[in-house]
């Protein structure tokens, strides 16, 4: 879907800064997919730089990518022997991969930042999400914040806005 949105999001108004977020909603198993992902992990790598591309081809002077963050949620998926977390984690790392082969984009590793602050006692991995698992908690969007914020108004900064 997020490609069938790119000519009115994006290419319409050729923004100068694009951060690119995806793949919470991509590695979840519905039950009514039946044993499938949202999307497969072929189709995310690729759409993924399909849509690094496309931001770069439409104008965008810095386009930035990041891992998602953690999720406690350990129940077994439907249709798979895995957890949501686990899958989360699988398409991490094709978003890594993609930032190894679009090296263009800035990448922010928001999982690593999160799995080191679990690592110093800081937090657990609980305290980034509300109770659904999914969604951030006020600490989990303050490490969204935290990270993205400067790197954002850097490249204000250099484009003169």
């Amino acid at each position: 879907m997020a490609l069938e949105r790119m000519p009115y999001d994006l290419q319409s108004h050729e923004p100068d800064i694009v951060v690119v977020t995806f793949g919470m909603n991509d590695c979840n198993y519905w039950v009514t997919d039946k044993g499938l992902p949202r999307v497969s992990k072929e189709a995310f790598e690729a759409n993924m730089k399909e849509i690094i591309d496309r931001c770069y081809n439409f104008g965008a002077k810095h386009v930035l990518i990041h891992t998602n963050h953690l999720s406690p949620r350990e129940d077994i998926m439907t249709g798979t022997d895995f957890t949501y977390n686990e899958s989360n984690m699988h398409y991490n790392e094709i978003i890594r991969k993609v930032r190894n082969e679009r090296k263009q984009a800035q990448f922010i590793d928001i999982e690593k930042i999160m799995l080191q602050m679990i690592k110093v006692g800081e937090n657990s991995i609980a305290d980034f999400t509300q109770p659904d698992g999914i969604h951030l908690s006020d600490i989990g969007n303050e490490v969204y914040y935290d990270a993205f914020f400067p790197e954002i108004m850097k490249r204000v900064t250099e484009i003169g806005g």
